[in-house]
This record gives structure tokens, sequence and C-alpha cells, in this order.
């Protein structure tokens, strides 16, 4: 009980244990599966976002660059402009030319500096005079109409070139680039973003340094990212020609590695048609989000294990408390089975002693029967000899009284050389089919009438060597034992015996179709004293016995059972091949003496 008890409580442990790493190891995986999905899901989302922005961005580009446009085709196709253009140029009259380029609509937008006259290169006037200075165009926005012009103070604009419908003189409608650029951010920009506003070759990029709007180009010393590894990074935009989204790892000019979330709106596929527009955000703050969503499952992770923690301890406290309410249940229990165990033996002793009693008394009455079956034998050959011989049926019942005698007179020495105490442990040769038949022969009275018997001879001429009445009990007692499994059901009983060449052993097989034996028990059969049996029924000493015989002569006893379907038990033995066995021993049949003397007929 207390086995069982403590077998159970370490089997619940082992779960426990088990079950928790199983939890534990699930909930990690599931964490760290939820973190990744979580993950990819924020990046998603904020690359969305960041496309999304870009695409506003370049409604708005589109938007402003097309309203310029058409306020410039306005003013230039205006006859009366074109006078006045010539009236100045004839005259030398400026002052109608120059009403023109002060009031007019693109002048009333505060992105519009100023609108030039230019000839032969020089800016001969100005909308506002100061900016009445010559300025440097650049066809970097791959457009004759709209060009990047930069003033002798370093100021950058987006410079929209006409004519009037005279064609002589060259105008430029100058839009301030940092101005520009806030007007088409707008409230877009979180803290950390930047839109990169930049040609398709190259050589031009428009960006926000916090609030300040920095223009570079590839010969600017302090360019954001003109260093190799972001003319990389931006050149590959290019090359792809298709949306794009993604982090990429830039160097400033510092050599100090960043990364940055990119949302990428090529100028060959969206709306403005002049700058490929670009947003992009630090990714350390695009997973901001997400560090928080670990945090929040770390906490609740720890808040669960220290719950976890509790449980456990309030287990371990109520396991310390039924230790100390069965110690004295263990005690009384103790003293219970040291009871019983002493009546087990007593009972056991009992039991032999009846045994040895019932051995002596069968030798005694087989050596009765003897003297009662030799003069029923004698007489039944005299009267045979003296009945004439045409009385052919008193003759033939005469024989069978023989034959009855003789057979009787067998069946009553098996039992005694079973029940003699004194042996002879001669060891001989001995062939196993020969064995087995013998044995099926002593064990025949008692079979059951359910039970039908196989027997299969398959050990040729082989031998090998024991003593008769030893190995004839081994044998009886598994025959009996699996009449006993089959008694109430019935079944197939298989006697079979064999040779195996490569381990030049003899095998002795007794396999029945019976109840069968269960799991739990079979460690424990070859036990002594251990039996299943009712009390009076048996003593659990045949098996322990049958293998104390089989260990002497340097063999094997093994088992295989199935609830419900039957047992085999296989008895090896080391053999003697036929060619050996037709040499005899030194002295005759014997082999050599084995001391003492094993019953097993309990």
């Amino acid at each position: 009980m207390r086995d069982s008890f403590q077998e159970l409580n370490s089997r619940f442990r082992r779960l426990s244990i088990a079950l928790a790493l199983i939890l534990i190891v699930s909930g990690l995986i599931a964490g760290a599966a939820f973190a990744r999905e979580s993950r990819r899901v924020i990046i998603q989302q904020q690359e969305d976002n960041l496309f999304d922005i870009a695409k506003s961005t370049d409604r708005n580009v589109a938007n402003l660059i097309k309203r310029c446009q058409d306020e410039v085709f306005y003013l230039s196709n205006r006859n009366d402009f074109a006078q006045a253009e010539t009236m100045y140029l004839r005259d030398g009259a400026s002052s109608n030319l120059w009403f023109w380029l002060r009031d007019n609509t693109m002048n009333l937008s505060k992105l519009n500096s100023a609108i030039i006259a230019i000839e032969d290169g020089h800016t001969v006037l100005s909308s506002h005079m100061e900016y009445l200075m010559d300025y440097s165009f650049y066809s970097e926005l791959g457009s004759d109409i709209l060009k990047l012009c930069i003033a002798p103070n370093g100021e950058y604009y987006l410079a929209f070139m006409f004519r009037s419908p005279a064609g002589n003189l060259q105008y430029a409608a100058l839009m301030d680039l940092p101005a520009f650029y806030r007007q088409i951010a707008g409230n877009e920009l979180a803290e950390g973003d930047s839109i990169l506003l930049f040609n398709e070759e190259f050589n031009l990029l428009v960006s926000n340094d916090g609030d300040e709007v920095r223009v570079d180009r590839p010969g600017d010393p302090d360019a954001k990212v003109w260093n190799e590894n972001g003319i990389k990074v931006m050149r590959s935009f290019l090359e792809n020609r298709t949306e794009r989204t993604g982090a990429f790892e830039f160097t400033d000019i510092n050599e100090d590695s960043y990364t940055e979330c990119v949302a990428i709106y090529p100028v060959r596929g969206n709306d403005n048609g002049i700058f490929t527009v670009a947003v992009a955000t630090p990714y350390d703050m695009m997973i901001q989000p997400l560090s928080r969503i670990n945090m929040i499952l770390i906490l609740c992770g720890l808040v669960i294990v220290a719950g976890l923690a509790l449980l456990i301890y309030d287990i371990l406290l109520l396991n310390q408390e039924r230790a100390v309410s069965n110690r004295k249940v263990e005690e009384l229990r103790r003293e219970n089975e040291s009871m019983e165990q002493l009546m087990r033996t007593t009972q056991e002793l009992e039991h032999v002693q009846r045994l040895e009693m019932i051995g002596t008394m069968t030798s005694g009455i087989a050596h009765e029967f003897n003297n009662l079956l030799t003069p029923i034998m004698g007489y039944s050959i005299m009267t045979l000899e003296k009945i004439p011989e045409e009385d052919s049926e008193l003759s033939e019942n005469i024989i069978e009284i023989y034959n009855a005698s003789r057979k009787a007179k067998d069946v009553i020495r098996r039992l005694s050389e079973l029940s003699r105490k004194n042996v002879s442990a001669t060891m001989v040769k001995l062939s196993p089919d020969d064995v087995i038949r013998k044995v099926w022969e002593t064990a025949l009275p008692a079979k059951p009438k359910t039970v039908e018997p196989q027997i299969r001879t398959e050990a040729g001429g082989w031998m090998f060597s024991a003593n008769e009445t030893q190995i004839t009990q081994v044998l009886l007692n598994l025959v009996i034992n699996a009449f006993h499994a089959m008694e109430e059901t019935g079944g197939t009983l298989q006697l079979l015996t064999r040779a195996v060449n490569v381990t030049n052993e003899v095998v002795f097989q007794i396999s029945d179709t019976g109840t069968g034996i269960p799991e739990e028990i079979l460690p424990h059969i070859f036990d002594p004293f251990f039996t299943t049996k009712e009390a009076g029924k048996g003593t659990g000493l045949g098996l322990a016995i049958a293998k104390n015989v089989v260990d002497q002569y340097h063999g094997t006893i093994s088992v295989k059972s199935e609830p419900g379907k039957g047992s085999t038990f296989t008895v090896r033995l080391p053999g003697i091949r036929p060619e050996q066995s037709s040499q005899s021993p030194a002295e005759g049949e014997k082999a050599e003496e084995n001391p003492g003397t094993v019953d097993i007929s309990g």
C-alpha cells in the first residue's frame, strides 16, 4: 500500500513537473509567436502609414506645381504682356513690363518670391527689387520649364521658366524651395519623421533636419545622406522604379550608423512627375509600440509566475500537512503488514509440511498399488498362455487387462518419481522431443476437457544434459499452470521443442490461450511465495524453483503474456548438437553429478 502510494505520488510529481515545463515552453513559444506577429503587424501598419504620407505628399507637390504652371501659362499668353515687353525693348520703358511682373495672381502666393526678366543670361528686371541679381539655373529636375535656381547668396528656388508671345526675353517665376517644402509637408510629419524629395538623377535632395529644411547636392561636403552608403541605398530605390517600403541602414558623415524605415513613391509612377517622394522615420521610434506590448507581456508573465509560485507554495503546505497525517497511518499499516506477513508465512510453512506428508503418502500408496498390479499383470500373462488359440475374443480381453495394468503401473512410477525426496541428481543426455512427450503423458490425466493440445517436436537429433526428474518437474509445472489458466474458458495448449543453431540451444515452449498475466504482476511471478491463486491452492514456489533449476543448468526461462489472450513460457538450455550427441560420456550416460535435489511439486 505504501509503495503504491509513493509510486503514485512520484508519478504525480513527475507529471506536474512535465506539465509545468510544457506550459512554460508553450508559453514561451506562444509569447515569441505573438511578439513576432505583433512586430510584423505594427511594422506593416507603420509602413502603410508612411506610404500613405508619401502619396499625400506627392499629391500636394503635383497640385502646387500645376497651379503655378497654370498661372505662368496664363501670364505668358497675355497680348498686353507681350506689348509691354516690346515697348521695353524698343523704348527702354520698363514701367508697364514691371507692372505685369509685379501685379499678377502669382505674386499673391507666399511661395512665389519674385518674377524676373532675363536677357543674355543677366537679370534685367524683377518684380521685387531685392531679387534683382543674376541667378544660376540647373536642369536637375529634368524639365525645360521647371529648373533649379540658386541665388548668389546660396538660397534655392524652383524656377518656372516662360516667355511672352513676343519671345524676346526669358522670364522665371521664383518659388522659394524651403517654403515649397514646408507647404507640401504641412502637418503630415510626426516627430522624428522626414520627407525626402529627390530628382530622377539623384543629384538633388530636399529634406528636413528637425525644423530646418535642407537642400543638398552632390558637391555639398555636409550633405545629409551624400555618403557612399546613402547614395547606394537611394539609387537602389530609383533603379527599382516601383513602390517600396522597408528598413535600411544609413551612415552619416560621422560614420555613425542608423536605421530608418523608408517608403518610396518613385517619380515614374507618381502624380507630380518631377520628384521622387520618400518618407522616412527612425526604426526605433517605429517599433516603440511593440516595445510597450513586450513590456506588458513580460509584466503579465511575471504576474502569472507569481500566481503559480503561490499556488505551488500552497500545494507544498497541503502536502506537508498530508504527510504528517499519513505518518500515523503508515505506522499502523506497517504493523498490520507485519501481522499479515507472519500469518502468510505460517500458512505457507503449514502448506509445505502438508505437501511433504502428501509426498510421503504418495510414495507408500504407489508401493501398495504396485503390489496389487504385479499379480494382475502376472496372472493375465499366465491366463493368456492357457487360453486356446481359437478363443480370440477372450485373448483380446486379457490383453486389454494387461495393457491397462501396465499403463497404470507406468503412471504410478511417474508419480513415485515426482514425490520421491532423495531422487538421484545424475545429469544425463536427454532428447527434448522425448522429454516433452513424457511430460504430456504425465499431465494428461489433469487436462481439462475444454483444452485442445498441439504438440510439435522439432528438435531433431539435438540433446541436452539435465536431471530427468528435475527438468520433468519444471516443464510439468508450466503445463499444469497452463491448464489452470484455461480451466474456465478453455483454449489451446501448445507444446513446442526446437533447436537454435546460432546460440547452440534447445528450446521448450509452453503456450496457452488462457486469461494471461497482468502487466503489473509479470515482474514478480518468479519471486518465492508469490502467487495469485486463492489460499490453499498454491504455494508460490513452483515458478521460483523452476527458475532456480534452469539457472543451475545455465539456461534461461522467460515469459510473454497479454491479458485476455494467453501466455508463453520459454525455457532455453545449452544444447548438444547431433554430431556431438552420438559420442557417449566417459561413464555411460552420466555427465556430471549435481549436488542436492530440487522439489517443485508445489
